[in-house]
């Protein structure tokens, strides 16, 4: 795609000198960041254009991530497949060259990778020459430090609160202000991805205590502050489980509280059989006796003397035979 607005003032003064010179690697010698998404294009007839980046027919990018690791790829199609493509690679402070690497040859599509310096590095600069005879055509494009560096992934918390769910993030050695990062949540809901520029929390209504959240958050450099900057990894997932759910620590507390409880239950029911265990009952005397025992009198506690044995008496019957004085009356 063609642009019709003119080029920036130094890089049109090099391209009309270079246009001139007999080398084109005089193009690669610049080291100056002009902060489009843009090639800027020469050949060896002495035209020069800007093409959009990443259209059907070019495409280049280039990642910077936290361990310094600068990543870029390309894709040309344009070229006639007979040309030697070459790659120019300078890393730059400012105006200052930090760094330089150069391929003689190269693919089509492909990609490299370099560990820099990324504190003493603001822009990153790539030459394609295609070459062919006395043909060439020079692509060059320019990275913005904060346009290619992909931000570590935000931290992400949440809690319900007064029905609400509340939930805040951070970005782990946030360098610009928070209008300078845009944001995406992902509640894990199979909707789109929440988007928010400039703040650092967010208030969901009307949570459900009974739905388990499980968050995560990713963050690019807005529009504001870097154009075209990537977006970071998704960050961790954040789960918020539960609230009837019981926690490690409950567990551990009824582990060991409900024997502490039923102990003292146990113990009191078994209080009778463990007294008569501890401490066995006194034998206690017959209550005839215990009259004699709190009196404290010895000579009195004894058995009673027997009731002496009455005689018996005897009655003796004897049977007397009638005389015969007493018959004859009778008989008369």
């Amino acid at each position: 795609m063609k642009l019709s607005w003119s080029l920036p003032v130094h890089l049109t003064s090099f391209l009309l000198l270079a246009s001139q010179s007999v080398s084109e690697e005089d193009f690669t010698d610049i080291c100056e960041d002009y902060g489009t998404d843009h090639f800027y294009v020469m050949n060896s007839t002495g035209k020069s254009d800007m093409i959009e980046n990443k259209n059907a027919e070019h495409t280049v990018s280039c990642l910077l991530y936290q361990t310094d690791e600068l990543n870029c790829s390309w894709s040309f199609h344009r070229p006639k497949k007979e040309m030697v493509m070459s790659l120019s690679i300078r890393v730059c402070n400012y105006e200052e060259l930090v760094n330089s690497i150069t391929h003689k040859s190269v693919e089509r599509t492909g990609s490299f990778s370099l560990i820099v310096k990324s504190k003493s590095m603001e822009h990153v600069n790539l030459s394609f020459n295609a070459s062919l005879q006395d043909e060439w055509t020079v692509y060059y494009h320019s990275f913005e430090k904060k346009r290619l560096t992909v931000l570590p992934s935000p931290n992400v918390s949440a809690l319900i609160k007064d029905g609400h769910l509340q939930i805040s993030w951070e970005i782990p050695g946030m360098q610009h202000p928070e209008r300078c990062y845009d944001f995406q949540l992902d509640m894990g809901d199979q909707e789109n991805p929440k988007n928010f520029t400039g703040k650092l929390s967010h208030t969901e209504p009307n949570a459900d205590p009974s739905f388990t959240y499980r968050l995560r958050m990713r963050t690019k450099m807005s529009d504001l502050c870097a154009e075209y900057s990537p977006w970071s990894e998704w960050g961790p997932i954040f789960t918020l489980e539960k609230a009837n759910k019981i926690s490690p620590r409950v567990i551990v507390l009824i582990f060991f509280g409900v024997p502490m409880i039923l102990l003292p239950v146990l113990l009191l029911l078994r209080h009778q059989r463990l007294s008569k265990l501890l401490f066995p009952p006194i034998p206690r005397p017959p209550q005839k006796y215990q009259y004699f025992l709190e009196k404290n009198d010895p000579l009195s506690f004894s058995c009673p003397t027997p009731l002496a044995k009455q005689e018996e008496e005897i009655t003796e019957v004897e049977d007397v035979e009638p005389s015969s004085d007493n018959k004859n009356a009778s008989e008369g």
